[in-house]
Protein backbone atom coordinates (compact mmCIF):
# COMPACT_ATOMS: atom_id res chain seq x y z
CA UNK A 1 0.00 0.00 0.00
CA UNK A 2 0.97 3.57 -0.52
CA UNK A 3 0.49 6.45 1.84
CA UNK A 4 -1.61 9.47 0.71
CA UNK A 5 -0.22 12.86 1.55
CA UNK A 6 -3.23 14.83 2.77
CA UNK A 7 -1.65 18.18 2.01
CA UNK A 8 -0.98 17.22 -1.63
CA UNK A 9 -4.50 15.76 -1.95
CA UNK A 10 -6.08 18.91 -0.50
CA UNK A 11 -4.13 21.18 -2.83
CA UNK A 12 -4.97 18.98 -5.84
CA UNK A 13 -8.69 18.97 -4.99
CA UNK A 14 -8.63 22.73 -4.46
CA UNK A 15 -6.92 23.27 -7.83
CA UNK A 16 -9.50 21.07 -9.63
CA UNK A 17 -12.34 22.91 -7.87
CA UNK A 18 -10.94 26.30 -8.94
CA UNK A 19 -10.64 25.10 -12.55
CA UNK A 20 -14.25 23.90 -12.36
CA UNK A 21 -15.45 27.25 -10.95
CA UNK A 22 -13.48 29.15 -13.55
CA UNK A 23 -15.15 27.18 -16.34
CA UNK A 24 -18.59 27.74 -14.83
CA UNK A 25 -18.08 31.45 -14.43
CA UNK A 26 -17.03 31.83 -18.06
CA UNK A 27 -20.21 30.05 -19.12
CA UNK A 28 -22.35 32.35 -16.99
CA UNK A 29 -20.61 35.48 -18.26
CA UNK A 30 -21.02 34.33 -21.85
CA UNK A 31 -24.68 33.57 -21.28
CA UNK A 32 -25.30 37.03 -19.83
CA UNK A 33 -23.48 38.68 -22.73
CA UNK A 34 -25.53 36.67 -25.20
CA UNK A 35 -28.75 37.81 -23.55
CA UNK A 36 -27.57 41.44 -23.66
CA UNK A 37 -26.63 41.10 -27.34
CA UNK A 38 -30.19 40.02 -28.17
CA UNK A 39 -31.38 43.52 -27.39
CA UNK A 40 -31.26 45.94 -30.29
CA UNK A 41 -30.54 49.54 -29.45
CA UNK A 42 -33.36 51.86 -30.44
CA UNK A 43 -33.29 55.63 -30.45
CA UNK A 44 -36.39 57.29 -29.04
CA UNK A 45 -37.07 60.94 -29.91
CA UNK A 46 -38.84 63.37 -27.60
CA UNK A 47 -42.20 64.61 -28.83
CA UNK A 48 -40.78 68.11 -29.43
CA UNK A 49 -38.00 66.53 -31.51
CA UNK A 50 -35.24 68.20 -29.48
CA UNK A 51 -33.86 65.20 -27.54
CA UNK A 52 -33.04 61.55 -28.13
CA UNK A 53 -32.57 58.67 -25.70
CA UNK A 54 -31.11 55.24 -26.42
CA UNK A 55 -32.80 52.18 -24.97
CA UNK A 56 -33.42 48.69 -26.28
CA UNK A 57 -36.15 47.19 -28.39
CA UNK A 58 -37.67 45.92 -25.14
CA UNK A 59 -38.94 49.45 -24.43
CA UNK A 60 -41.97 51.13 -26.01
CA UNK A 61 -42.88 54.80 -26.26
CA UNK A 62 -46.04 55.71 -24.37
CA UNK A 63 -48.11 58.74 -25.34
CA UNK A 64 -48.73 61.27 -22.54
CA UNK A 65 -51.03 64.30 -22.80
CA UNK A 66 -48.92 66.45 -20.48
CA UNK A 67 -46.98 69.00 -22.60
CA UNK A 68 -44.11 69.00 -20.10
CA UNK A 69 -43.53 65.25 -20.54
CA UNK A 70 -41.24 65.06 -23.55
CA UNK A 71 -40.82 61.28 -23.62
CA UNK A 72 -42.30 58.36 -21.75
CA UNK A 73 -41.08 54.78 -22.17
CA UNK A 74 -42.21 51.52 -20.65
CA UNK A 75 -40.75 48.03 -20.61
CA UNK A 76 -43.32 45.46 -19.62
CA UNK A 77 -40.64 42.77 -19.80
CA UNK A 78 -38.47 44.61 -17.26
CA UNK A 79 -41.43 46.10 -15.36
CA UNK A 80 -39.71 49.49 -15.68
CA UNK A 81 -40.61 53.01 -16.72
CA UNK A 82 -38.70 56.03 -18.03
CA UNK A 83 -39.77 59.65 -18.32
CA UNK A 84 -38.14 62.81 -19.65
CA UNK A 85 -39.81 65.97 -18.41
CA UNK A 86 -39.05 69.66 -18.86
CA UNK A 87 -39.84 72.53 -16.54
CA UNK A 88 -39.36 76.13 -17.59
CA UNK A 89 -37.20 78.13 -15.21
CA UNK A 90 -39.65 81.02 -15.58
CA UNK A 91 -42.06 79.04 -13.36
CA UNK A 92 -39.68 79.49 -10.41
CA UNK A 93 -38.18 82.43 -8.57
CA UNK A 94 -34.91 83.91 -9.79
CA UNK A 95 -33.01 82.44 -6.84
CA UNK A 96 -33.85 78.84 -7.84
CA UNK A 97 -30.66 76.81 -8.31
CA UNK A 98 -30.03 73.30 -9.56
CA UNK A 99 -29.42 72.18 -5.96
CA UNK A 100 -32.68 73.71 -4.71
CA UNK A 101 -34.62 72.36 -7.67
CA UNK A 102 -33.24 68.84 -7.10
CA UNK A 103 -34.30 68.91 -3.44
CA UNK A 104 -37.74 70.21 -4.41
CA UNK A 105 -38.20 67.41 -6.98
CA UNK A 106 -36.95 64.76 -4.56
CA UNK A 107 -39.15 65.86 -1.70
CA UNK A 108 -42.22 66.12 -3.95
CA UNK A 109 -41.55 62.54 -5.12
CA UNK A 110 -41.86 61.26 -1.56
CA UNK A 111 -45.55 62.19 -1.48
CA UNK A 112 -47.67 59.05 -1.65
CA UNK A 113 -44.84 56.72 -0.66
CA UNK A 114 -44.75 54.87 2.64
CA UNK A 115 -41.37 54.70 4.41
CA UNK A 116 -39.96 57.05 1.77
CA UNK A 117 -36.34 58.17 1.73
CA UNK A 118 -34.34 60.56 -0.41
CA UNK A 119 -30.63 60.04 -1.09
CA UNK A 120 -27.97 62.73 -1.18
CA UNK A 121 -27.50 64.11 -4.68
CA UNK A 122 -24.35 63.57 -6.75
CA UNK A 123 -22.95 65.92 -9.39
CA UNK A 124 -23.18 64.54 -12.92
CA UNK A 125 -22.77 65.71 -16.50
CA UNK A 126 -24.93 64.39 -19.32
CA UNK A 127 -24.57 65.73 -22.86
CA UNK A 128 -22.40 68.60 -21.56
CA UNK A 129 -25.13 69.70 -19.15
CA UNK A 130 -24.44 69.96 -15.43
CA UNK A 131 -26.82 68.00 -13.30
CA UNK A 132 -27.64 66.07 -10.17
CA UNK A 133 -28.43 62.40 -9.66
CA UNK A 134 -30.36 61.08 -6.68
CA UNK A 135 -32.66 58.26 -5.62
CA UNK A 136 -36.03 58.04 -3.99
CA UNK A 137 -37.11 54.81 -2.28
CA UNK A 138 -40.39 53.88 -0.72
CA UNK A 139 -43.33 51.51 -0.68
CA UNK A 140 -46.62 51.73 -2.50
CA UNK A 141 -49.33 49.15 -1.83
CA UNK A 142 -46.73 46.93 -0.15
CA UNK A 143 -44.31 47.00 -3.12
CA UNK A 144 -40.81 48.42 -2.58
CA UNK A 145 -40.05 50.92 -5.33
CA UNK A 146 -36.93 52.84 -6.31
CA UNK A 147 -36.69 55.88 -8.55
CA UNK A 148 -33.47 57.13 -10.15
CA UNK A 149 -33.59 60.84 -10.97
CA UNK A 150 -31.27 62.98 -13.02
CA UNK A 151 -31.94 66.70 -13.14
CA UNK A 152 -30.07 68.71 -15.78
CA UNK A 153 -29.61 72.46 -15.97
CA UNK A 154 -30.31 74.10 -19.30
CA UNK A 155 -30.42 77.84 -19.98
CA UNK A 156 -34.20 78.21 -19.96
CA UNK A 157 -35.36 74.95 -18.41
CA UNK A 158 -34.63 72.02 -16.16
CA UNK A 159 -34.68 68.57 -17.73
CA UNK A 160 -35.68 65.76 -15.42
CA UNK A 161 -35.17 62.06 -16.23
CA UNK A 162 -36.73 59.37 -14.07
CA UNK A 163 -36.45 55.60 -14.23
CA UNK A 164 -38.50 53.60 -11.76
CA UNK A 165 -39.24 49.99 -10.96
CA UNK A 166 -39.09 47.68 -7.99
CA UNK A 167 -36.21 48.41 -5.64
CA UNK A 168 -34.70 44.97 -6.27
CA UNK A 169 -34.83 45.39 -10.06
CA UNK A 170 -33.22 48.83 -9.99
CA UNK A 171 -30.44 47.71 -7.64
CA UNK A 172 -29.65 44.50 -9.55
CA UNK A 173 -29.64 46.23 -12.96
CA UNK A 174 -28.46 49.73 -12.10
CA UNK A 175 -25.71 49.84 -14.76
CA UNK A 176 -28.29 49.00 -17.44
CA UNK A 177 -30.52 51.87 -16.29
CA UNK A 178 -27.57 54.30 -15.97
CA UNK A 179 -26.76 53.64 -19.64
CA UNK A 180 -30.26 54.73 -20.60
CA UNK A 181 -30.09 57.87 -18.44
CA UNK A 182 -26.61 58.71 -19.73
CA UNK A 183 -27.69 58.36 -23.36
CA UNK A 184 -29.80 61.55 -23.36
CA UNK A 185 -28.56 63.84 -26.13
CA UNK A 186 -29.63 66.97 -27.94
CA UNK A 187 -31.10 65.85 -31.27
CA UNK A 188 -28.78 67.15 -34.00
CA UNK A 189 -31.64 66.82 -36.48
CA UNK A 190 -33.97 68.81 -34.23
CA UNK A 191 -36.79 70.64 -36.01
CA UNK A 192 -36.71 73.34 -33.28
CA UNK A 193 -33.99 75.17 -31.45
CA UNK A 194 -34.01 74.43 -27.73
CA UNK A 195 -31.60 74.15 -24.86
Amino acid sequence: MFKINRKVLSISLLAMFLVFLSGCSKGVAKLNLDIFKKEKVEIFTSKDGNYVVGASNRWNAISKDDDDILLSLQSEEYNSNYMLKKEDKSEYSKDMTLDKYSILVGEASLVGLENGSLSESEDITIDNKDGKKFYVKGEKEGIKLKYIFTVLDSEEMYLRQIIWSTEENIEENSSYYYKILGSLKKNVESPQQSN
